[in-house]
């Protein structure tokens, strides 16, 4: 049977990614999503720089996903015409990271927080 969990949050944690992996394998978590705000620097900055003493502490039955999470904006009329615009989140799996820069230089053109 596998068990995923398809949003996760590394960047606000305090504990190393080690340790939050770990943690998602003795859950029985096979394959974990990190999903961080507007960033995938949880894979560039955290994952891709473990030692490789670090990499072995990393059980070998977990697979992670590369994923980000941005927010948006929704506008809905309602049936009186009345409009307002309602945050939502979307989560995308799966990146690829060669086009990091691509996303940061279009996050500081293009994206509005919400």
């Amino acid at each position: 049977m596998v068990k995923l969990d398809l949003h996760c949050h590394v960047s606000e944690q305090k504990r190393s990614i080690v340790e939050f992996l770990k943690e998602c394998a003795e859950q029985g978590v096979n394959i974990v999503t990190i999903t961080d705000h507007k960033t995938l620097k949880a894979f560039t900055e955290r994952i891709y720089t473990l030692t490789p003493e670090e990499l072995k502490q990393i059980p070998s039955n977990i697979r992670v996903v590369i994923g980000i999470e941005m927010t948006g904006k929704y506008r809905y009329t309602n049936g009186a015409g009345q409009t307002s615009y309602i945050a939502i989140d979307i989560v995308g799996y799966n990146l690829d990271l060669s086009k990091e820069d691509e996303l940061d230089s279009w996050k500081k053109e293009n994206y509005v927080d919400t």
